[in-house]
């Protein structure tokens, strides 16, 4: 990062520096993981900027986190809460195996009768949660750090393409 600074390559110099703040942030993340019971366990959150959206899926089986999957959408005019609710029953309804629980920011109204749907489709019970402290929140935090990366980086790589094309 100091060799690029040093050779005024600022534009290399900011994207090393974002690589190794992020860096960072997954080892604190691994600090912040605990096991969630040996449960499978899906955590959601997002990042909003206008009507920008950038949603994160953290997957936890058997009580480790095994990865992630996130979702951009532009030119969103829902609120959060519906977003959330949209996401969940289009996206686990064509999900092969879905997990035991499912953590989300805020509770929203519809969630007795998401968690119903699933229910039925999947023949096993879920639970769908929005914890307002302890661990589990924090998970909802650190997906919510993680959907903000993210986004950030999209931005990023989206305004080097335009940089190129000009």
């Amino acid at each position: 990062m100091e060799t690029a600074s040093q050779s005024l390559q600022y534009e290399k110099a900011a994207s090393l520096l974002k690589t190794i703040r992020q860096i960072e942030h997954v080892v604190h993340a691994d600090q912040i993981v605990t096991k969630i019971d040996g449960k499978d366990t899906d955590v959601i959150n997002l990042y909003r900027q206008g009507e920008e959206v950038m949603l994160i899926q953290l997957l936890f089986r058997e009580g480790n986190l095994v990865g992630s999957e996130h979702f951009s959408f532009s030119n969103v005019l829902e609120d959060d809460a519906e977003l959330i609710t949209s996401f969940l029953l289009q996206h686990y309804q064509t999900q092969e195996a879905l997990p035991k629980e499912i953590l989300i920011p805020y509770a929203i109204n519809e969630v007795k009768e998401i968690a119903e749907i699933l229910v039925e489709r999947c023949k096993k019970k879920i639970s769908i949660e929005s914890p307002q402290k302890g661990d589990k929140r924090a998970l909802i935090e650190l997906a919510k750090e993680n959907a903000h990366v993210i986004f950030l980086q999209e931005k990023d790589q989206q305004e080097m393409r335009e940089k190129q094309l000009l």
